[in-house]
């Protein structure tokens, strides 16, 4: 959790080399990364998971590392997970059409 931590903090915040950045301060890890995660909740969802995938138990062991640590692990279910293609091919479009838009003045 540590290096995530380390590792949001010096990518994220602004970058004006990109439009699409917002404008926002450069996150900084959070005081209580050290105080353990007893309080924490996790949810864990197999369908999530990258198919087809040779190592399918990453994400489990994560969590039974989580549930070791002290943490509440829950298995849920998405099932709307399954239109996520649908969703890119919505988004993909508006997100270039937006991109490119600096480039030919249409706003």
């Amino acid at each position: 959790m540590a290096d995530a931590a380390l590792l949001l903090e010096v990518i994220g915040g602004h970058d004006p080399a990109d439009s699409t950045s917002l404008e926002r301060a450069r996150p900084r890890r959070p005081v209580e990364l050290g105080e353990g995660v007893e309080d924490c909740a996790s949810a864990c969802a197999p369908s999530c998971s990258p198919a087809p995938h040779p190592d399918r138990g990453w994400g489990h062991e994560a969590a039974e590392a989580l549930a070791v640590a002290g943490a509440r692990v829950e298995e849920v279910s998405i099932p709307e997970f399954g239109l996520r293609a649908v969703g890119l091919l919505l988004l993909a479009p508006a997100e270039a059409s937006s991109n490119l838009a600096r480039y030919d003045g249409v706003r």
